[in-house]
């Protein structure tokens, strides 16, 4: 079964090699350092406002891309960032991507569809572990003052075993839930 529901963007299959995805759980870019040279990059949700180098950012909170470009914009000046984002967002300059509910509504599996709909032969994910381990809020931030998100939970693991059943064996991680459905890279 597909994730898309509609006619996908004009720049659906025109990349091609590999992509790490990081995204927003604790030591997820630490993870991917080792993987990311040769590789396009694709940032998910607010991560993206501190990596250096990118090719690709994705959120499904297109409500939020807006504040997330102004703060990357003013640490990096890289005009070539492609930003995707899931539906909506339609007053943004971002590319739409048709994707269905059923595959999940968070940023990860967003990215790693959107990764496969843009032709990557192979994907590492690294900070997506579909777990409870939090965001990459700095240790200094007690946990009572930030959100913690239970990306573990079973709509969301079935979410990312339709994407792996999906696309067999062009999706790696680096860790947890993610690592168990798709496999070490």
């Amino acid at each position: 079964m597909s994730p898309f529901h509609g006619d996908l963007p004009s720049i659906a299959g025109t990349y091609s090699g590999e992509c790490v995805i990081i995204g927003p759980a604790p030591g997820g870019f630490a993870d991917a350092k080792r993987y990311c040279d040769a590789r396009d990059i694709m940032a998910v949700n607010d991560i993206g406002m501190y990596l250096p180098r990118l090719a690709h950012w994705v959120t499904p909170h297109a409500d939020m891309f807006q504040a997330y470009r102004k703060i990357r914009s003013l640490r990096y000046t890289d005009p070539s960032v492609i930003c995707h984002c899931k539906q909506g967002g339609e007053d943004l300059p971002s590319i739409k991507w048709p994707i269905s509910g059923h595959f999940g509504i968070l940023g990860g599996p967003t990215a790693a569809i959107v990764a496969i709909g843009l032709g990557y032969r192979k994907v590492i994910l690294a900070g997506l572990p579909a777990s409870n381990t939090g965001h990459f809020y700095p240790d200094e931030i007690p946990a009572e003052f930030t959100e913690r998100w239970d990306h573990g939970q079973q709509h969301v693991l079935d979410a990312w075993q339709r994407i792996a059943d999906w696309a067999p064996g062009k999706i790696k991680s680096l860790s947890g839930n993610t690592r168990k459905i798709f496999g070490a890279p």
